[in-house]
């Protein structure tokens, strides 16, 4: 969606929603101490700071509760072109719906 922007520059809004799964986590190589997942985002770019959030159902307390203990594992997360990469100190035991937003 493209929208005005500051001095007539168009602004583009990009969104969706997606699932960090619990599986896959790679240990960086370095001494870091982080693990890192990337999930798939099509249109998103190396440039773009996206903005996530957890997205709870609202219609099963007990797995919303495991999602956001999984999401609050979550250290960051950085846009690369195609996808978002996302740390983690210890590797959620639960996959985990979250919103995505970037604004170009």
């Amino acid at each position: 969606m493209a929208y005005g922007g500051i001095l007539g520059q168009q602004t583009t809004i990009l969104s969706g929603t997606a699932k960090l799964p619990a599986s896959g986590w790679t240990n960086q190589t370095s001494s870091t101490g982080y693990y890192y997942r990337n999930v798939t985002i099509s249109g998103i770019q190396s440039s773009d700071e996206p903005m996530v959030g957890i997205d709870k159902s609202f219609s099963d307390s007990d797995a919303d509760d495991a999602m956001q203990e999984a999401w609050n594992l979550i250290d960051g997360a950085n846009a690369y072109s195609g996808y978002i990469r996302f740390y983690a100190k210890e590797v959620p035991s639960v996959s985990v719906s979250f919103q995505w937003k970037v604004v170009r």
